[in-house]
Formats: C-alpha cells, structure tokens, sequence
C-alpha cells in the first residue's frame, strides 16, 4: 500500500481549503463542497478512462481517493495514460506506484492510498464463495462512498454491483471500446438528490432546488427483456435512444462472457464479425425494439467493436472521463440530476444520423 497527505475525518472545510475551492463553492454551495471533501472514492483499474477521471475529482476536492491496479505500466500506458512518463522509467513499475505523484501533484489537499492489489473486488484467479462479504467489509471499514470499476469484465462488473447494493454504496461502472463507451450509474433503489426546478422564473431569479427521489437498476438487470427502454416505444422516441448501439455493445458483451475477453485485433476478424452480428440480432429481437425503426443491425458499429474494442483513444477516454468525474461528484453532492442510469458515448454513428450528442445519450434503463 502506498498512501500520501494524511487521513481525513469528518470536518469542516478549512479557510484555507475555502480559497482553494471559492470557485467551486460559488457554483455548488459549501454544504455540496462539504459533502465531497468528507467523501471516499474507489476506483478500480487505471488505464486511461480513469486516469481522466481520477484528475477531475481529485482537482474539485474529494476527501480520500483509492486506487485499486495490480497491472504493470507498458510501452501502450505510455501512448494512452498521462498519468505515465517515459522519462521516469516507468515501464515494467506498478500503474499505482508510477501514478501517484501526478495525481498527488494535482491536488495535495486530497489523501490518494495506491493499493497495487484488486482483491477482495477482482480475483485473477478463482474468487473465494465468500467474496461478497470481504468487499462488503472493505467498503464498510474503508468507509467508500462511491465505487467505480473502469475497463472491466462484465462478470466482474456484475459480482461489485450486487455487492454494492448491499451495502447502499453508490455504484459506477465504465468502458470505451475505441471510438465509443459507456458509464453504468447504480445508486441504488431510493437514490434522493437535489434537481432544479422545471418552474418558469423571471428574469433577475435563480431558478429552485427542489427535492427529488430515482430508482436505479442493478447492472444484472440490464438483460432483462422487460426493463428494456425500447419496449412500448415507437418510431421516433426509438432511434433517439440509439438501438444500433445498443446491439453493439450487447454483443459485445455477450462475446465477452463466451470467449473470457474481448476480441483482440489479431482474432479471426471475419469471424468476430459473424458473431458479433448474431449476438446483436439475438438482443434487437428479444428487447421490444420498434422493426420500424431500426430493421437491420448497424455493420459499421459491429466491424469497429470487433476491431478496436481493445484499443484506448485519448480523445474518447477525455471526454467519457470528464462526464464520469462530473456525475461522480454530483452522486456525492446529491446536487443536480445524475445519470440515471446508462450513457452511451458511440463517436461512430454521429455522421450517419444517429441521435447522439458530444456528451453522449443518457439512457433511462428501469422496471417496466
């Protein structure tokens, strides 16, 4: 374990922690600024999504964060990570150890503990049957706010999440698979949160903070049939959610849990291709897609998947990383409306007319 600055407890933010973060307390409030400076925050995996969203968070002033990678830095982290520096000799170190002066470096005020082991969470060999109870007690002794998994198995993703429930700890999860991405949000059956008022104001106001109440689902739910956003709807409101991109990243998903990885540029890419187009068949068919509006499965999205569904693009993980590092802190301020509870970021489909903004399609993914 490596740890920097020193350990936090619940206090007030310091005069000297308010000339700091004035800009930030001026946006959101003291009590939001309060909320984030007594805040844990785990992330697990450092590769360049993270390393994007780890400098965010840790600029607007989180309490502690830990870091959670068992991997060693490569020539790749080099090309994709800027957390790494060729000039340090990082190479061949761990990512946490070769990481953490730059992000110590960003924001001093904020206690960074690099742990270059992912258990209990992640297990590279077989999980133990009680792994649910050992990341419930890290969480609960550690005292984690917010748990976010990046670039990660969709079993791993899985196995977290149920755990996090549990515990009532707020759940994220993240990926890009070249030009596209995704963040999972899970906060949980009766997620309360401050939304500004939909009340027309005048001029010379500022519009209210009205309290509000969401139900997320757990990511195990996402395969079922019946929670689909698509079902019930028509023409329209169904290519404004993307469905292409759904088949995609379903199928990709699904290749995933069959074969153990994601597909590598080096696979029988003809192949992939192949299977990638029938997993994304199997879940247009069984989640209520309107045939209308989306007929036949997207080939341009499945050849990029079953190309650069391993590769990291600094600009995709820059823009994936700041939405993730932004709804992170509003999860924690309960200031403003999360995302509830699926974003899709698809950098593909832009230029052939799929409804897609530079942020991404927020997903209302729920029970029917």
């Amino acid at each position: 374990m490596t740890s920097s600055a020193v350990e936090r407890s619940q206090t007030d933010i310091t005069e000297s922690e308010a000339a700091v973060y004035d800009r930030q307390i001026r946006l959101w409030g003291l009590e939001a600024q309060q909320r984030m400076r007594n805040s844990t925050v785990l992330i697990i995996g450092l590769q360049s999504l993270a390393a994007e969203t780890i400098k965010n968070i840790v600029l607007a002033g989180i309490g502690r964060l830990i870091i959670m990678d068992s991997q060693e830095v490569t020539e790749r982290d080099l090309g994709a990570g800027f957390l790494f520096r060729e000039r340090d000799g990082v190479v061949g170190q761990k990512r946490v150890t070769a990481a953490l002066p730059q992000i110590q470096s960003l924001n001093p005020l904020v206690t960074v503990t690099a742990l270059t082991a992912t258990t209990p969470f992640i297990y590279h060999d077989s999980a133990p049957e009680d792994q649910y109870q050992k990341i419930q007690a890290y969480i609960k002794e550690e005292n984690v706010d917010i748990v976010c998994i990046v670039e990660a198995s969709t079993q791993d993703v899985t196995n977290i999440n149920d755990a996090c429930r549990q515990t009532k700890t707020l759940f994220y999860s993240a990926a890009t698979y070249g030009l596209t991405g995704y963040i999972f949000s899970d906060l949980g059956a009766q997620y309360e949160f401050a939304a500004q008022s939909t009340e027309v104001v005048k001029a010379n106001e500022s519009s209210k903070m009205v309290p509000k109440q969401a139900s997320c689902v757990a990511f195990r739910e996402l395969w079922i049939p019946d929670h689909s956003p698509f079902k019930g709807k028509n023409k329209r409101p169904t290519l404004a959610l993307n469905p292409g991109f759904f088949c995609a990243l379903f199928a990709l998903w699904d290749y995933e849990q069959q074969h153990g990885a994601l597909p590598l540029p080096s696979s029988d890419l003809e192949g992939v291709k192949i299977e990638l187009q029938a997993f994304a068949e199997k879940f247009r068919q069984k989640s209520f897609i309107n045939v209308a509006a989306f007929p036949t499965i997207n080939q341009t999205l499945i050849n990029h998947l079953a190309t650069h569904a391993t590769h990291e693009f600094n600009p995709t993980s820059a823009v994936l990383g700041g939405i993730l590092a932004q709804d992170i802190l509003r999860a924690i301020s309960r200031s403003g409306t999360p995302i509830l509870n699926f974003l899709i970021f698809d950098g593909i489909s832009v230029g052939e007319g799929a409804a897609n903004s530079g942020g991404g399609i927020v997903v209302p993914w729920g029970r029917s």
